[in-house]
């Protein structure tokens, strides 16, 4: 039987841990790495192989030194630090859910009396349906906000076991549970805060229109607003498709960008991060409102005077007819106080599926350089999307973004995520983004090249962790913790180096660390590199959160006749 034990001072049963968890420097022995990005050939990846030792220091990565012939002379009798021997296994930056709803999870068992005696996997035929049913549930939030915690506290510490370090979660704010799931994700956001970053993302996943009719929009956008302003709330973002006509899904992102620059206080000192669930259909002759999304979010940026140009260096949309807004007409232009505005992300974006290949690298001009992350999310589109296609020769088609095929041919980087587990949107599947998404991706994609894999891999870590807002450029002055010694060019690859500089909450740049990268991995002591680690995860593991080893999971065998 499994046996997990999440950190919080003590280092577990197994003692291939020394020295204090509560130490501030940590070192990972006998640890396999990838490759740089950077090695192209198989002579060049194989120059990295063997065991290395990785220094923290301070929360972020201080060295980076392959092991000595003689490991011991390296790792004993140090002072004040604590040691991990990863016992050859490969470690990787940490695990991100870049898109999961917090409040959702863990609830198949509540919709039971739903389905009229009948298997909800089975009564559950679309996605209307599932909303209808999840909408009936999620009525009772409100009068069980213990078992809302609790559900939220099983998916952040089962999500920090796997590897996970920092997620978006998603928490629904409207008529229906009012503030009831955003207060619950404040506790938890807080009680979490030092093994995993939770970001919370107010959702509007019901419609800000209630009728076709309606010129503006209704009570649940007045919520929304109201939520985006609460201290902890790092993003907001809303569902357009759900809304009663396309002009309204429209007017619903414009709405949220306009929420967002409407308050000058929260604008100018921490503006949130934009996530529109959008474009989750497989219709041809419905219109890709991704493009709707780029708009204005151009005009956003115009506004902020950020330099983010589209790839022909032309701004796609006339900013006039959006500075009529009088809740944005007064924003001061300064560039210095608006030098990073906030990230923009797109979810299941399924409909993009259809497009042409003219069409895609229309698509890449249009986002240019705009903090424009797409994330697949390819347990829910799987299940959800192509219905309709059951009764034909080859049944529903493979109704999610081909994230390898998409950054091989048209350059755009696309991440994955869990986004719900155990629900009627996805009734299957674990919170642990390697086997869910990247060992299900070897099979959906067919995509087992040393290239693809290491796409898929990035898509659940560096690419998610860009798609929520962490940035690569956040640097400050030279770290004194970072000693010249230390920046011996013989010690990384050239590619690797980040002389006289550390960052500060941001993303590595590649798979193989770096010296002043944030110390947030996950070793995968049954995995010896990236093919298996991808093909069968190691359920093994270590989770490092800024230095500091937050989670251990270990299995027990027993098998009749035995002994060892």
């Amino acid at each position: 039987m499994p046996s997990v034990h999440v950190m919080s001072s003590e280092p577990g049963p197994r003692e291939d841990i020394r020295g204090s968890a509560e130490m501030s420097s940590l070192w990972i022995t006998n640890v396999r790495l990838p490759p740089p990005s950077r090695a192209r050939s198989e002579e060049e990846e194989e120059s990295h192989d063997g065991t290395w030792v990785i220094k923290c220091s301070g929360g972020i990565v201080t060295d980076v030194l392959r092991t000595t012939t003689n490991p011991g002379h390296t790792t004993s009798a140090v002072n004040d630090v604590q040691i991990l021997d990863a016992g050859g296994g490969i470690m990787l930056p940490s695990l991100c859910h870049s898109h999961i709803h917090l409040d959702k999870c863990f609830i198949l068992d509540q919709c039971g009396d739903l389905t009229n005696g009948h298997s909800l996997i089975l009564a559950c035929r679309d996605f209307k349906e599932a909303m209808n049913i999840t909408a009936k549930a999620k009525a009772g939030f409100p009068l069980s906000l213990e078992d809302l915690y609790q559900r939220g506290s099983r998916l952040i510490e089962e999500s920090v076991e796997n590897g996970v370090t920092s997620m978006r979660a998603h928490v629904e704010v409207d008529t229906v549970v009012g503030f009831s799931c955003l207060d619950v994700a404040l506790d938890l956001k807080s009680r979490y805060k030092d093994i995993c970053d939770v970001q919370i993302a107010v959702f509007a996943q019901e419609a800000l229109f209630e009728s076709p009719s309606d010129p503006e929009p209704g009570e649940n956008y007045t919520i929304l607003c109201q939520a985006m302003k609460r201290e902890g709330v790092s993003a907001v973002g809303s569902a357009p498709y759900v809304e009663p006509s396309t002009h309204q899904a429209k007017k619903n992102i414009k709405l949220v960008f306009e929420a967002i620059m409407s308050s000058q206080e929260l604008f100018m000192a921490s503006p949130r991060h934009i996530d529109f669930h959008l474009d989750y259909n497989l219709d041809s002759a419905t219109e890709p409102l991704i493009y709707e999304v780029i708009a204005q979010a151009r005009a956003y940026y115009s506004l902020c005077n950020l330099d983010c140009a589209s790839e022909d260096g032309k701004d796609i949309v006339e900013v006039e007819s959006v500075q009529r807004s009088r809740s944005i007409t007064s924003l001061p232009r300064d560039k210095n106080k608006c030098s990073a505005g906030p990230s923009i992300t797109i979810g299941h974006a399924t409909r993009l599926q259809l497009l042409s290949t003219a069409e895609w690298h229309e698509l890449r001009a249009a986002i240019g350089d705009l903090p424009f992350t797409i994330v697949g999310l390819p347990q829910s589109d799987m299940y959800i999307q192509g219905r309709a296609h059951q009764g034909t020769p080859l049944g529903p088609p493979r109704s999610t973004l081909r994230v390898p095929f998409i950054e091989k041919a048209y350059g755009i980087k696309v991440a994955m995520a869990v986004n719900n587990v155990d629900n009627a949107f996805t009734p299957q599947g674990t919170l642990d983004p390697l086997s869910s998404l990247v060992t299900f991706g070897v099979a959906i994609f067919q995509a087992v090249t040393p290239r693809e894999i290491r796409t898929l891999i990035e898509a659940v870590t560096l690419t998610s962790k860009r798609a929520i807002g962490l940035r690569l450029d956040r640097l400050h002055s030279p770290s004194d913790s970072v000693s010249s010694e230390e920046r011996r060019s013989d010690r990384v690859p050239e590619a690797q180096k980040t002389e006289g500089y550390s960052f500060q909450e941001i993303i590595p740049a590649d798979l193989f660390p770096t010296r002043g990268d944030p110390a947030d991995f996950v070793v995968l002591h049954e995995n010896h590199d990236l093919r298996s680690a991808a093909l069968h995860p190691s359920f093994e593991r270590t989770t490092i959160k800024a230095g500091r080893v937050v989670a251990r999971r270990r299995k027990w065998r027993w098998i009749l006749g035995r002994s060892d």
